[in-house]
């Protein structure tokens, strides 16, 4: 009994004790206290695709060393997708007097308003959950172009195409301004733009009018760039391909050279055709063919059409020459084509002939005489006088040899017999 009535008496004086005050200075812990701030997140106006970050900060307001701490702070977001928290759920332990940032990033998808709110939730029993709303609005600049190559086909180098229209439609709720529409590429300077209005509001469009001209013949490539951009929307770049070819007529004449062969002098040779072909792509105006050169008197063409005259591509035109020799010998012009070929615009072929010798004019008086290769008949009638052959000259040469050496006996006889009559008497 005893025992027991010693341990009752030290429960009553610990109870007795805990009611007595304690020492001067000394005061009792107080439960956290959660603030939030600010009261709400404003986004305003953000362009679609681009983020912005805004903070809360969460504080544990007790401020004495033995209060509280803010402990597990759970945070649960409603509305709009755009809006994400950031750092890791739950918060950390907050101490008394201290806080945490807590981080929202607002990222439109689509043009329009997005709202949200954030609900704060401690752990620490008896501390009220917090809400918190954010909003923001979703902005975008969105330009279309009509089609993505502008295709010009063949044009004739130097000269400028029909224009051709690219029009550019704003698919967005909101107004974009064109900072720029600049031509890039190696064949930039091929192309033409006129300028269009700065400004295109929802839904409105605006047309570029482009022209071709080439510099050079062949493809000709480019860009069309447009710069565009918004007040909320940082720039951004359309880009349109721009094609087309640059061509050339290309003047030939077949054949090359031209050789009319020979011809007596004074009498016209027979015609050669010609064929004069554009074997380019674009058409070929011909203004004049002509003769020119050192014998261009002695060759004419016939069959020219009326100049001047133009020639498709791949199509030809058809004259001939022909030369009457003015002397005997070579002959020598050429014949020119002017044109409104770049590479050629005084095409040359050289052009020759052979003059033969004046045919000659039977006598009158006088018939030609034989060569001595040539025997002569003989004549047949009664009538008809004998017809004497001229001796050769080997005959003639025997005869005075061998009229020599007789005529050398006879005198020899003749002086034997002188001899001997003056030496009979």
């Amino acid at each position: 009994m005893r025992g027991r009535a010693l341990a009752l008496g030290g429960c009553v004086l610990a109870a007795s004790l805990s009611l007595l005050p304690g020492p001067a200075g000394a005061q009792q812990g107080q439960p956290a206290e959660m603030t939030v701030t600010p009261s709400q997140l404003t986004f305003g106006s953000l362009c679609v695709g681009v983020s912005s970050v805004k903070p809360f900060t969460i504080k544990n307001s007790a401020s004495q060393p033995n209060d509280d701490a803010l402990h597990g702070t759970e945070i649960q977001r409603t509305g709009s997708n755009a809006f994400t928290p950031s750092p890791a759920n739950p918060l950390p332990d907050i101490d008394p007097g201290k806080s945490v940032n807590f981080a929202v990033t607002f990222a439109p998808t689509s043009r329009g308003g997005a709202n949200a709110t954030y609900t704060f939730n401690p752990s620490n029993s008896g501390v009220p959950t917090e809400s918190r709303d954010v909003s923001g609005f979703g902005r975008d600049r969105k330009l279309a172009a009509s089609r993505s190559t502008v295709t010009f086909g063949d044009q004739r180098v130097g000269t400028r195409s029909p224009t051709q229209s690219l029009t550019l439609t704003n698919t967005g709720g909101d107004s974009v301004t064109i900072n720029s529409v600049t031509t890039t590429g190696a064949g930039r300077a091929d192309f033409r733009v006129s300028p269009i209005s700065t400004s295109i509001g929802p839904g409105a469009i605006a047309t570029l009018s482009i022209a071709f001209q080439p510099a050079h013949s062949g493809l000709r490539t480019g860009a069309l760039e447009i710069i565009y951009s918004n007040q909320w929307c940082s720039k951004v770049k359309l880009v349109v391909s721009l094609v087309g070819t640059g061509v050339v007529p290309n003047i030939s004449l077949d054949p090359n050279p031209v050789d009319v062969g020979a011809s007596p002098k004074g009498t016209p040779s027979k015609p050669v055709a010609l064929t004069l072909s554009n074997d380019g792509r674009a058409a070929l105006k011909i203004t004049a063919v002509q003769i020119l050169g050192t014998d261009a008197a002695d060759f004419a063409l016939t069959g020219l059409p009326v100049m001047p005259v133009t020639v498709q591509p791949a199509g030809t035109i058809v004259f001939s020459v022909r030369m009457t020799a003015s002397e005997p010998g070579l002959r020598v012009a050429s014949v020119n084509v002017i044109s409104d070929d770049p590479d050629a615009p005084a095409f040359s072929v050289p052009l020759r002939g052979s003059g033969g010798a004046a045919s000659p004019s039977p006598s009158t008086t006088a018939s030609p005489r034989p060569s001595s290769s040539t025997p002569t008949p003989k004549a047949t009638g009664k009538n008809s006088p004998q017809a004497i052959a001229e001796p050769s000259s080997d005959s003639l040469a025997v005869g005075m040899v061998v009229g020599g050496v007789l005529f050398a006996f006879g005198a020899l006889i003749v002086i034997r017999r002188l001899v001997a009559a003056r030496d009979e008497d």
